[in-house]
């Protein structure tokens, strides 16, 4: 397996449902959906596309939360450009829904190969996903990701699942 740290920030643009997930509501089944578009998105633009202006992001590397849709796209967009064809499989997702406000929940594994001779990525990721409805459309106001460690030796855990 190999990790590039920098190469974490992707895990929040690529979302493909694999899962047995089955929305019980107009409401999940809209969250699914735009979880489902970001998931075939192979840029930061197309992936941030239901990302509100102030969205925060959490992520796993440094500076570690960024604020703004603007600043996450100037973050995420080097990263996409640095691997070819990224591949995800969600192995477990939570979707709770109302009117108002939505959180999905899910593992995931993602596999990236590097470019230009660059090393790739096969890590399994946390993604915490938080919603409001603005408008009458959902929106994508926060995004929190994580890898378990290893208490023992206090280094991240890529390929937990």
């Amino acid at each position: 397996m190999s990790s590039r740290l920098p190469l974490l920030t992707l895990f929040g643009a690529v979302f493909i449902s694999a899962t047995a997930f089955a929305a019980t509501s107009a409401n999940e089944a809209a969250i699914l959906k735009i979880e489902q578009a970001m998931a075939a998105s192979q840029s930061a633009a197309e992936a941030m596309k239901t990302w509100d202006k102030d969205v925060i992001f959490s992520d796993m590397i440094l500076p570690g939360e960024t604020v703004g849709r603007d600043a996450v796209a100037k973050e995420l967009q080097p990263q996409f450009d640095a691997v070819g064809h990224i591949d995800t499989k969600i192995l477990r997702i939570k979707i709770v829904a109302d009117n108002k406000i939505a959180f999905a929940y899910s593992v995931q594994h993602l596999v990236a190969p590097g470019k230009n001779g660059g090393p790739g990525l096969d890590a399994v990721f946390r993604e915490s996903d938080g919603f409001v409805k603005k408008g009458g459309k959902w929106v994508l106001i926060s995004q929190h990701l994580s890898v378990p460690f290893d208490p023992k030796t206090g280094k991240a855990v890529f390929d937990s699942k």
